[in-house]
């Protein structure tokens, strides 16, 4: 799911996984000043979720500037801006497709801490309810509508 997301901001000309600024998933490397890091987490589940067949899949983003808190804030708030809109949307990766149906904010990008080398990180939790399909276990009532 991080790789979707990861995708998503790439194609938006936000982050890239080789270029600048250098976005990861799930490690941070000491040696970027300019990094964003998108790191899984749980999310709390909706009601419901086993007959819709979707999950809720929460994702941090830890975003490091050695410039100025500033820089690392406005990077943070580019990548949120994004992120807000995200919904309705079908994402493939490396031949895995994903529908992310929206997108709910847990918290803003809000300032965490400068690092031992004095960078600005900020931090910001999202969850996202996707449906990936092809769950055996899983069959769609169709009699249940989302609210109940």
């Amino acid at each position: 799911m991080e790789y979707h997301v990861l995708k998503y901001l790439e194609d938006k000309g936000v982050v890239s996984r080789s270029g600048t600024p250098l976005a990861t998933v799930n490690y941070r490397p000491d040696t970027d000043d300019l990094i964003t890091s998108l790191y899984s987490e749980s999310a709390p589940q909706e009601q419901d979720t086993h007959h819709f067949d979707s999950d809720r899949i929460g994702i941090q983003f830890l975003t490091r500037v050695k410039l100025n808190t500033k820089s690392a804030y406005d990077l943070a708030w580019k990548i949120h801006r994004n992120l807000t809109a995200l919904g309705s949307l079908e994402i493939t990766e490396a031949g895995e497709t994903i529908n992310i149906i929206d997108t709910h904010i847990v918290n803003p990008p809000t300032f965490l801490e400068n690092d031992e080398k004095g960078r600005a990180v900020f931090t910001s939790h999202y969850a996202f309810r996707i449906n990936i399909g092809g769950n055996l276990y899983r069959k769609m009532d169709k009699t249940l509508t989302p609210n109940g």
